[in-house]
């Protein structure tokens, strides 16, 4: 049974204020002595929190799995790394397609994709089918609708909303690609506060990360996939 899923796109600072020590004349010296020693403690308490604090931010930014997901599906083998497609996109949208489709060839992974253009008198449907409808009622720009059965993909069709596209420029078109082609591979949205390919929002991804072909989270993710 086959069944299909559509994606649509669309420092910590701690400041210690140091304790001033008054003696008068009243006070004795073991109590100016006891004192010193609370402060020292709390201080050196405050300092060890802070530092622990720091290490677990640290290990959040360098962990390699911090961003990358998957949709829980992906390309049996084979057909991948080998991947068929057929793409009858127009204009700038076919050479940002086509462009996309050459960035995630080169990926630094250990099994990158490779994709072919389909021949028509191949019997089988292409493994992908990329078009460029133009819909003006909904509020995607691109989307990925991905058929499976069990846990591998069998077929994905990748749209390319032509009524945004057609405004944007050609590296934003290529992003809008991209992200498509990560889907087809099998990778998740991302948070939209991420410099990510698979950040679903693509005027933050885009306009204001200026991304537009796969990063090292992208990478991390195929090799999770894919073998790494």
């Amino acid at each position: 049974m086959k069944l299909n899923l559509t994606i649509p796109s669309s420092r910590l600072h701690e400041k210690v204020d140091s304790e001033q020590r008054k003696s008068t004349c009243h006070s004795s010296n073991a109590t100016i002595s006891i004192s010193y020693a609370d402060a020292r403690r709390k201080l050196l308490l405050l300092i060890i929190m802070i530092e622990l604090v720091y290490v677990a931010y640290m290990l959040v930014l360098i962990s390699p799995v911090a961003a990358w997901t998957t949709i829980g599906k992906k390309w049996p083998s084979p057909p991948y790394p080998n991947l068929s497609y057929a793409n009858t996109c127009d204009g700038t949208e076919w050479t940002a397609t086509e462009t996309s489709l050459s960035d995630w060839e080169n990926i630094d992974a250990t099994n990158p994709p490779n994709f072919y253009v389909y021949d028509p008198d191949n019997p089988n449907e292409p493994h992908i089918s990329i078009w460029d409808p133009y819909e003006p009622d909904v509020t995607w720009d691109g989307r990925a609708i991905i058929w499976y059965s069990g846990d591998w993909i069998v077929f994905v069709e990748i749209q390319i909303n032509e009524y945004y596209t057609s405004t944007y420029e050609f590296d934003k078109v290529r992003s809008v690609a991209g992200h498509e082609i990560g889907h087809a591979l099998g990778l998740g949205d991302e948070s939209e506060d991420k410099a990510v390919l698979m950040n679903p929002n693509s005027a933050r991804r885009y306009d204001e990360f200026g991304i537009y072909k796969p990063t090292q989270d992208e990478v991390n993710g195929i090799n999770y996939l894919y073998g790494g």
